[in-house]
């Protein structure tokens, strides 16, 4: 993977401690170092930076300032703030213009591994201005209205973290910033969490106060009109897809933590479509394409990006340290044969799921379904898929 990193730190001796850590990736890694922030924009404008791991408390300019100038002049670069500092509220804050967050002291290992899950899809998205359009995201856009059903749950006298958990599994957006921040290095968690009940806990109720106050995850004024009835078709969506999968996993009696990924993995699958959201002229475009040409949301956006909502969802999710099966499910829901699986995966169950939930006739026909059956017929025969379906019904015709 040849990349240029740039390391940001007014500790000489902390760089001096990056220069002998990363020796041995030097012939795949091009390495700056800056002492300050005016060193580090020097560095940027006279070098083509692929990532910038920038020390949060810094003396003239802070990790922070940095952060923002980067993110406004350098989108394309991905931001990972490392610190030893333990103030929960910037954290929060800088994970609106930073992507990650790792603690000191992190080893060679952690800050390699870190950037190669960054990266490992990125090869989805070749188009330079787009990675740096997503790049430059900083939230999501997300509807006025789970924003105050969260408020009228967190200001009750006993709050209900699964109740609130019910409230986020409307909103992929605000789901995808809660894992974010518990999965963020400024916690030390020793496994990466997707069931958000736990998440919740992890984080407490001031801190996912704080979430939803410093990340400013909605703009009310922008949404409106057709913009919130699609943002409802996305959320409805997801949510059927979800329901669909829990069942399905509880069918299979799949272990905890795999029924939780697959859960979430589900609520994520189109996140893509809220990352492109964030482009004024994306919703009518694609609206009037697919009237014009009779064509699905897919197709148009094949033909109008060469692109589509699968891989920017799944860059995304990278960048801001999702588990791995949960971006390859994101990444392959449409098209699942391009991954060689021979047992039920994460991937299988959102395939499927989402199929089930697209599926809109009642009389059950597999070959009619979006199911990609050469993709299924690997891993089981056509008869799971019918007792999927029977089992789900109730929820494939909600």
């Amino acid at each position: 993977m040849n990349i240029n990193v740039l390391f940001v730190d007014d500790d000489k001796d902390v760089l001096e401690g990056f220069k002998r850590m990363l020796f041995q990736m030097r012939k795949s890694w091009g390495q700056f170092f800056a002492s300050d922030g005016q060193e580090a924009l020097e560095i940027l404008k006279n070098n083509d930076i692929d990532v910038a791991i920038i020390d949060m408390k810094m003396p003239v300019m802070s990790g922070d300032e940095l952060l923002l100038i980067i993110q406004k002049n350098f989108p394309k670069v991905l931001r990972i703030i490392l610190s030893g500092q333990k103030d929960e509220i910037n954290t929060i804050r800088s994970l609106v213009s930073a992507h990650q967050f790792l603690t000191k002291p992190c080893d060679a290992n952690q800050i390699k591994g870190t950037i190669e899950h960054a990266y490992a899809l990125r090869n989805l998205v070749e188009n330079k201005e787009i990675i740096a359009f997503i790049n430059g995201i900083d939230t999501l856009p997300s509807l006025p209205g789970i924003y105050l059903e969260m408020q009228d749950e967190m200001n009750k006298e006993e709050v209900s973290f699964i109740e609130i958990s019910k409230i986020l599994a409307k909103d992929p957006a605000l789901t995808l910033k809660i894992l974010q921040t518990v999965n963020s290095g400024f916690f030390g968690l020793p496994r990466r969490i997707t069931n958000l009940t736990v998440a919740l806990s992890f984080l407490g109720v001031n801190t996912v106060k704080s979430i939803t106050l410093f990340l400013n995850v909605y703009s009310p004024e922008k949404i409106t009109g057709n913009f919130v009835q699609y943002m409802n078709q996305i959320s409805l969506h997801s949510m059927k897809t979800a329901s669909i999968g829990k069942a399905i996993s509880k069918l299979e009696k799949l272990d905890r933590t795999l029924s939780d990924d697959i859960f979430i993995a589900c609520l994520l699958h189109d996140i893509g479509k809220l990352v492109l959201m964030k482009n004024p002229d994306y919703f009518n475009q694609m609206t009037s394409l697919m009237k014009s040409s009779n064509i699905s949301w897919l197709e148009a956006e094949k033909v109008l990006l060469n692109f589509n909502h699968q891989a920017l969802g799944a860059y995304l999710l990278g960048i801001w340290g999702i588990p791995k099966n949960i971006i390859e499910s994101t990444a392959f829901h449409h098209n699942p044969s391009l991954i060689e699986d021979n047992e039920i995966t994460c991937l299988t169950l959102v395939h499927v799921a989402n199929a089930f939930a697209n599926y809109n006739s009642h009389d059950f026909v597999l070959e009619k379904t979006d199911i990609d059956l050469s993709y299924t017929n690997k891993i089981f025969d056509d008869n799971k898929l019918k007792l999927w379906w029977s089992e789900t019904q109730n929820i494939t015709e909600s």
